[in-house]
């Protein structure tokens, strides 16, 4: 086995803003402690791993002999870390090349072109059964480099933030890897070594496309039938927009079985999975013992502020609601909504700038609470969460009204697909959460989704 990471590891972007630094710097300083217990073979570094300078990414790689590599990565007219390194596992040698996108943003240090330097890279390491490149970079600079340099036979990326369930397979036989953002899935590929092979064939990937084809060949069959059959005018035009749409996919298909296919000699057979990063994978004991030192550490940050005793700013709270709308509010107390907070406490995460935003009402408005010690009256997504500030209201409700039909927006500002792993469907959360004439809910509510 050999473990990579592609970058982006310690930060998501190249700037943190001066109020969460000292918090991010705590969390960059515990990944890079939970990742040595890991063993890498190879990090790459891109844009976020800059975050807190050079001179702390070179002194935490050195102090924790962290296999940190980049080949085309230029800081000050010098190459701070080696271009990339051969690992050698059952009998076999692995050759990888780190590369940072040309978007890296920190004093004195630019990315060149990573052409060249992967070149020299293979070169001076010397000979191995596979290269692969570990890329910082967008995705048309992945098929530059993949396209003037033969040598690699897979790279895997870790700035685009997507993830490939399904290797991206080149007409090479080069496979393109990524595993998605914020940690929550691994990327495992298991390889088949034939020598002599100078591509891969993902097994998973072919019976998958394979299968697409025969469902949507089916599909076209039934379609045709039913349009031959047919006398209705507008139920021919439905059908023939599905065959059209079956048709059209049905060639995107055939044309990655060809690309699949299109070298006939020997390749690496090889087999793709995301695995989801989730309860049902038993947390390492010493990595959870950093996380919960951690925990500890943001906890006894700064004094709580009562963020409703100066009554200056434009959230009341959802307890001044009550008065008025009790119906609703008694309905909302049930909901996770209400509970979210006191999610967040039972893991200790209520003080972490990363989660409590969206487990707090207002977090999110320009004039909300601005840290997690800020929030006290505000706990829970309160009533205001969707339908706005209320104090002007709660002065005068007569003459500033509510918004008593919030837009979709009001949800998807943490439902936001990344967040919630994509679960958020607005037609089946909705109508959990909306109050009906006499406050009750509509639906049984959803569970809540665990902290971020």
């Amino acid at each position: 086995m050999v473990v990579f990471d592609a970058g982006n590891l310690y930060s998501k972007s190249a700037r943190v803003p001066e109020a969460q630094r000292a918090e991010a710097f705590s969390k960059a300083t515990l990944i890079a402690e939970a990742v040595k217990l890991g063993a890498p073979d190879g990090l790459n570094v891109a844009t976020g791993d800059l975050a807190f300078g050079l001179a702390w990414l070179k002194e935490t790689s050195q102090r924790l002999e962290l296999p940190t590599i980049s080949a085309n990565l230029s800081c000050s007219g010098e190459a701070p870390f080696p271009p990339g390194r051969v690992v050698e596992r059952a009998g076999l040698r692995i050759g990888v090349v780190g590369v940072a996108g040309k978007d890296v943003d920190s004093p004195g240090c630019v990315a060149g072109d990573p052409v060249p330097a992967v070149q020299a890279a293979i070169q001076s390491l010397g000979a191995a059964d596979f290269w692969v490149v570990l890329s910082g970079g967008r995705n048309d600079e992945d098929q530059r480099l993949l396209d003037a340099v033969p040598e690699i036979n897979l790279l895997i990326n870790g700035e685009e933030r997507k993830e490939h369930l399904n290797p991206r397979a080149t007409a090479a036989g080069d496979l393109r890897l990524a595993a998605g953002s914020r940690g929550k899935k691994l990327g495992v590929l298991e390889v088949r070594h034939l020598p002599g092979a100078t591509r891969f064939r993902d097994v998973g990937a072919y019976a998958q496309l394979a299968e697409k084809k025969d469902k949507y060949t089916s599909q076209i069959a039934e379609l045709t039938r039913k349009l031959t059959d047919t006398e209705d005018g507008v139920e021919a035009a439905r059908l023939q927009r599905r065959l059209d749409y079956y048709g059209k996919e049905l060639k995107e298909v055939e044309a990655e079985l060809a690309a699949a296919s299109a070298n006939s000699g020997p390749a690496h057979e090889s087999t793709h999975r995301l695995l989801e990063l989730d309860a049902t994978v038993t947390d390492d004991p010493a990595t959870a013992a950093l996380i919960t030192a951690l925990k500890d550490e943001l906890s006894r940050g700064a004094p709580v502020v009562d963020t409703l005793a100066t009554a200056t700013g434009p959230f009341v709270g959802s307890a001044a609601c009550a008065g008025c709308h009790g119906a609703q509010t008694a309905q909302w107390s049930t909901t996770p909504h209400a509970a979210a907070y006191t999610s967040l406490v039972a893991q200790n995460r209520h003080r972490d700038s990363d989660c409590y935003t969206c487990h707090v009402t207002g977090a999110l408005h320009p004039d909300g609470p601005k840290s997690a010690f800020a929030v006290r009256g505000l706990e829970g997504v309160g009533c205001e969460s969707c339908h706005g500030a209320g104090r002007e209201h709660a002065a005068n409700p007569g003459a500033v009204r509510m918004n008593a039909t919030p837009a979709e927006t009001a949800c998807t500002s943490c439902h936001d697909g990344v967040k919630d792993e994509g679960r958020f469907d607005p037609a089946s959360y909705l109508p959990k959460v909306r109050h009906s004439s006499t406050g009750a809910p509509t639906a049984t509510p959803p569970t809540p989704p665990p902290a971020p």
